[in-house]
């Protein structure tokens, strides 16, 4: 899954053991989500910004998926702790959205008994 960062927030910088966070996250707990949709037809964009005045930090996450946004956000003291309640509720609705995807395509193929 191809994703990027883009943190406005003046009180947060993002160190090496965040970004492995990050990776490490996302591979454990969205990439196993996402293995049936090509690669090229998701993006996940992490935004991280401060507006709401610190020493809060706003997290919101944005999975594009080829017919559907998924998004998450989460405000916390600190980015790690908003970030993985963030990725808790994206992989929540990843779930919803594959419940909801493979009960649609079963309806399509089930075969239609004769009258």
């Amino acid at each position: 899954m191809r994703y990027e960062i883009t943190n406005t927030a003046a009180s947060v910088t993002l160190t090496q053991d965040d970004q492995a966070l990050i990776d490490d996250d996302l591979g454990r707990h969205l990439d196993p989500l996402l293995r049936s949709f090509s690669e090229d037809s998701i993006y996940l964009r992490v935004l991280l910004n401060d507006e709401s005045g610190p020493p809060l930090v706003d997290v919101a996450l944005r999975l594009a998926l080829p017919d559907r946004l998924l998004l998450a956000h989460e405000t916390g003291p600190a980015f790690r702790p908003a970030f993985q309640r963030a990725l808790r509720e994206l992989r929540r609705q990843v779930l919803d959205y594959r419940d909801r995807h493979g009960r649609d395509h079963s309806r399509q193929q089930r075969p239609v008994s004769a009258p």
